[in-house]
């Protein structure tokens, strides 16, 4: 009987374990299946539970009588779509300004980069003060 590694080996390359290819081969794997046009970015329970957290914190005594909030499935389902399709403009848009700067790892700074430039009004190229003069070094401020 023959192994299987003999019929179809495995490429290596100097230095490189069979681990590290295999790390590499399930990476590959899991980037696929996140680009499926029905993949999903957050989990059911996870999402739900945060929603709740964050729906918790924001109570006030007053608002609701002391109960905990009730969502229905649908009205869950949609927050949900909303949320990833957010998450997925936002996480390809940065890493538009990542490549830009000629990189390919995506920092904070290219996220609140592409926050900036997104939420930012139509005309606030033209006015002075709604830039921030941080990002942009206002004369002025120096």
């Amino acid at each position: 009987m023959v192994h299987p590694a003999q019929v179809h080996p495995v490429p290596r390359r100097p230095g490189r374990t069979m681990r590290a290819h295999h790390q590499n081969q399930r990476f590959k794997k899991e980037v696929k299946d996140a680009m499926k046009p029905g993949a999903k970015l957050l989990t059911w329970t996870t999402f739900t539970r945060f929603v709740r957290e964050v729906c918790e914190k924001e109570r006030t005594p007053t608002s609701s009588s002391g109960k905990a909030l009730r969502w229905q499935q649908s009205a869950l389902s949609c927050l949900k779509e909303a949320a990833e399709e957010y998450l997925s403009n936002a996480l390809s848009g940065a890493y538009l300004c990542t490549r830009h700067r000629n990189s390919i790892t995506l920092t904070p700074k290219d996220l609140n980069l592409y926050r900036v430039l997104v939420e930012a009004p139509s005309n606030a190229f033209t006015r002075r003060a709604t830039i921030d003069a941080n990002m942009v070094g206002d004369p002025e401020k120096k």
